[in-house]
């Protein structure tokens, strides 16, 4: 092997920082990327429980490490922690694969019903033997209400990361054609509640008032006050924008 001299070494280690997969902060990426992979099997593991057998988790770690290299390349040391920020791209990658996976399908009355009773009482965290107990249902019957409550919820938090489909149908919900690019409208929404955000999702995908209402655990009259505010919140916005 011929050994390289002292200059000729340091032009290589120029050529590997310019390289794309080579970032000051974080080293080699594929380092990184081996070093962070529990990160994303760890949310990975979160969400697969959240939705049962519908995915495999071998697939939603593989957009982990997605999301891990999407983290990677954007990585600002001035704007948090890596950990922080990959947990964030991990999460988004998931979440955006899960809402094309998941098939969003009207679900028969008693599963929103169960739904209700599970979110008034606090109990979307516990594990579906404790709430069985509780509500005196079958423990199949509570785990495909929480499935039900899982992949709504999942479809309304990635929609709303998203700039597809579902902005057109927003703009159409709050009467706004002027807006071509949907810009305005992504904007907007950036403005509202997290909880005002997951109504405008669910209204878009054609659920009922009163399905919506037993979702986020509150009256069916309550949904249709906060969609009236989120509209007359809408008109005052875009009126200042035509």
């Amino acid at each position: 092997m011929i050994a390289l001299t002292a200059e000729e070494d340091g032009r290589a280690e120029d050529r590997r920082k310019l390289s794309p997969d080579y970032n000051p902060h974080l080293g080699d990426m594929k380092d990184f990327v081996t070093e962070n992979i529990n990160l994303a099997k760890k949310v990975a593991n979160y969400y697969r429980k959240k939705v049962g057998p519908m995915v495999d988790v071998d697939d939603l770690i593989q957009e982990g490490a997605i999301g891990l290299i999407h983290a990677y390349h954007n990585f600002d040391p001035t704007k948090g922690a890596i950990s922080t920020i990959a947990t964030i791209h991990i999460k988004a990658k998931i979440l955006d694969y899960l809402r094309f996976k998941l098939p969003i399908l009207k679900r028969p009355k008693w599963i929103y019903d169960i739904m209700a009773t599970i979110t008034k009482l606090g109990l979307e965290n516990e594990p579906p033997e404790d709430i069985a107990k509780v509500l005196n249902r079958s423990v199949e019957t509570v785990k495909n209400a929480l499935q039900c409550y899982s992949i709504i919820t999942i479809y309304a938090d990635a929609s709303m990361d998203k700039s597809d489909g579902n902005t057109a149908s927003i703009m159409g919900m709050f009467g706004t054609d002027f807006d071509e690019s949907g810009l305005l409208v992504r904007e907007f929404i950036e403005t509202l509640s997290d909880v005002e955000k997951k109504i405008v999702v669910m209204k878009v995908i054609d659920m009922t008032q009163t399905e919506i209402s037993k979702v986020i655990g509150v009256s069916q009259m309550e949904v249709c006050r906060r969609l009236k505010k989120i509209k007359r919140k809408a008109r005052f916005y875009f009126g200042d924008k035509l």
